[in-house]
């Protein structure tokens, strides 16, 4: 089911395992810019694992809203293992995203809030980081977990955006 966590990767996430074991770091709230942009694709493949393990190749339509939202409006996982899309999709949008700074690594991430994902075996739903490369216009999962039923979904891999999209501290 962590399939569905995936997905969001957002959308979308990962970094919130590396956060939550920096002490004394406390990322702060970011802005994007451009403050406004429609029909950003984020595509790539996810390596999902729950009850079993999946890659899916990923494609999430997201949008920034403002200064400091976005969202994911919609996305699917095809291709990769035979379950993506047939047994494992993503659900509950849209989802939120908001962009973080770490200032005592310098790393930007992207919060992807109400990430979730269904399957045959259960359900995942939550909030996760994923680091954003401004570079690379990527973000990267890296053991992101989201708590689910009748386990918890992790998620790892990249997904990279059709358009220039920036965090800044």
């Amino acid at each position: 089911m962590l399939k569905s966590a995936s997905v969001l990767a957002a959308t979308a996430a990962a970094a919130l395992l590396a956060l939550a074991g920096q002490a004394n770091a406390a990322p702060v709230l970011g802005t994007f810019s451009p403050t406004s942009l429609s029909n950003i694709n984020l595509s790539g493949t996810l390596n999902l694992q729950q009850t079993t393990t999946a890659d899916c190749v990923t494609s999430l339509n997201a949008n920034i809203t403002s200064a400091t939202t976005g969202n994911v409006n919609s996305g699917s996982f095809s291709g990769g293992t035979w379950v993506c899309g047939i047994l494992v999709a993503p659900s509950g949008f849209p989802w939120s995203l908001q962009p973080y700074h770490d200032s005592s690594t310098g790393k930007d991430y992207i919060k992807v809030t109400g990430i979730s994902a269904t399957s045959i075996a259960g359900t995942c739903s939550g909030d996760v980081f994923g680091e954003w490369d401004d570079t690379l216009q990527r973000i990267t999962f890296t053991g992101a977990t989201i708590p689910g039923s009748p386990n918890a979904c992790v998620i790892n891999g990249y997904l990279t955006s059709n358009k220039t999209v920036i965090v800044n501290p």
